[in-house]
């Protein structure tokens, strides 16, 4: 059938341990407050940016979705790790895929898409084949009843499989697609664009289609009006899926055509008044090749400037493991870019850091320290510290950030980027340095011991394990403004006994 024309369209201190606390000074002048004001508006846009980012990068990659359009691109600008925005990216409640086959292709086409993409749906795929003999395979099979695997065009497959798909998952998948066994899916691209668009309204998207020249006006659809091609795949939004089940077998018996695709468009249509979605912005994801069928034409297609979610048809599995590959590479530049920005922007935090604190130093050298303890007393900020040789504040600043939250930690340390807050004693160590710098903070302001100290949602901490840790955090006293602190805690040398 024919295309339609473009339109143009992410301490454990040992015990013992002298802990010299550093508090940022906070001299009178307006050349204090506006530095003041600028390091805070800078640190949150800074600490949310590497906040995202270290969400992004610890779901391992999968859904970063490089060069999609900015019409399509996905809003998981998100800043509350209780949120479900970015997280749902990687649970299987966003989509669930239907794919046609029959048992002739169960090993081959079907096991291709079930080992490549499909591996990438956590388990919301199921293969549907028409009735026959118990299946004995550990693919995900559900075989439909009074429908054969020889019948073609596959309407009552198709109606059948999407009638099942709504009446055993409807409540739990906000969409669907139906899909062939020969359609290639980039998974991470697909899933970004579903949720780039707007839950309340209603859809059905894929690649539009008139039909046949001496089919325009037969098909049963307004003129200027199209369905949804099968080959490229098929999506409905949970209401338009809910709203066909139940009048799909109304539909069947009302058929205009043996198509099993227009059919589908003209039930959808009558049913909801929606036709296939032509946005260019939206339609040309989907990727139709007509002059070849194996799939060997998938490399070209990646490197299109084009961000196709969908390609069909790749009746080769050698090209749908190929394919799979070069996602697979894609990927991982991706991430590599994804570091080496997280890379700069942790070495961005730590210079302005040390350069506001080394701008801080102040001739007071009997502040109080905000620990507990014999120690002597120095400066706020001052790294020049008699302990604090050349070569440990070196060790310091080559040292990446973390980023603690209420409930993880996020840095570039062994292992998994994400780890829980109680990770090496990180919890406790910062809620110790948080309540010692609360007394001081009301200690040094007189009459605040009724004022409640409120702690920003983020603080950063980096450790160097034989000099010691570092936090910068914001505190605000009663309804006063955020201010920020620079907290540094180093270990005692060790000794041996």
């Amino acid at each position: 059938m024919d295309e339609l024309p473009s339109h143009g369209s992410e301490f454990k201190p040992t015990n013992h341990v002298n802990t010299r606390t550093i508090k940022m000074s906070k001299t009178a002048g307006s050349p204090w407050k506006r530095r003041e004001v600028a390091l805070l508006v800078v640190g949150v846009v800074l600490g949310q940016c590497l906040y995202h980012s270290l969400l992004v990068l610890m779901h391992g990659g999968q859904h970063v979705v490089c060069k999609l359009p900015v019409e399509v691109k996905a809003d998981i600008a998100q800043h509350n790790v209780a949120g479900n925005s970015v997280e749902d990216l990687a649970t299987s409640n966003l989509l669930f895929v239907g794919v046609m086959t029959s048992r002739r292709y169960l090993r081959t086409r079907a096991k291709a898409i079930y080992d490549t993409w499909g591996s990438l749906l956590n388990g919301s795929i199921v293969f549907f084949v028409g009735e026959g003999d118990n299946i004995d395979d550990d693919l995900p099979v559900e075989i439909l009843h009074d429908v054969t695997d020889t019948e073609y065009p596959p309407q009552r497959k198709s109606f059948a499989m999407l009638d099942f798909m709504y009446r055993k998952f409807g409540h739990r998948f906000s969409w669907f697609m139906r899909a062939d066994d020969d359609l290639f899916v980039d998974v991470n691209r697909l899933k970004t664009l579903l949720r780039s668009l707007d839950g309340s309204f209603s859809w059905y998207l894929g690649h539009p289609g008139t039909g046949r020249p001496e089919e325009v006006g037969q098909l049963g659809l307004p003129l200027g009006s199209a369905y949804c091609m099968g080959g490229t795949g098929v999506l409905l939004s949970r209401d338009v899926l809910g709203a066909l089940s139940g009048r799909l077998k109304g539909c069947l018996e009302k058929s205009v055509t043996d198509h099993e695709d227009s059919e589908l468009g003209r039930c959808v249509y009558n049913v909801t008044g929606l036709a296939c979605s032509n946005t260019p912005s939206v339609y040309r994801l989907f990727k139709q090749n007509y002059d070849d069928t194996t799939g060997a034409w998938l490399q070209r297609a990646f490197r299109s400037p084009r961000p196709y979610v969908t390609f069909h048809p790749v009746k080769d599995t050698r090209y749908m493991y190929l394919g799979s590959a070069l996602l697979d590479a894609r990927r991982v530049s991706c991430l590599q870019g994804k570091i080496r920005e997280l890379s700069a922007a942790m070495t961005c935090i730590d210079m302005h850091v040390r350069h506001t604190c080394e701008d801080s130093v102040t001739a007071d050298r009997n502040t109080d320290s905000l620990c507990a303890g014999s120690i002597t007393t120095i400066s706020d900020c001052d790294f020049r510290s008699t302990r604090r040789t050349k070569s440990n504040v070196n060790q310091f600043q080559d040292t990446p950030w973390s980023l603690v939250t209420r409930n993880v930690l996020y840095g570039l340390s062994r292992g998994t980027l994400r780890k829980p807050v109680d990770y090496a004693g990180v919890s406790v160590g910062l809620n110790n340095v948080l309540t010692r710098l609360a007394h001081h903070v009301k200690t040094e302001q007189p009459g605040a011991g009724q004022l409640r100290v409120v702690w920003s949602d983020n603080h950063y901490r980096r450790l160097v394990p034989a000099v010691g840790v570092e936090y910068v955090t914001f505190v605000r006293l009663g309804s006063s403004r955020l201010r920020p602190y620079i907290i540094k805690q180093e270990f005692e040398e060790l000794q041996l006994v």
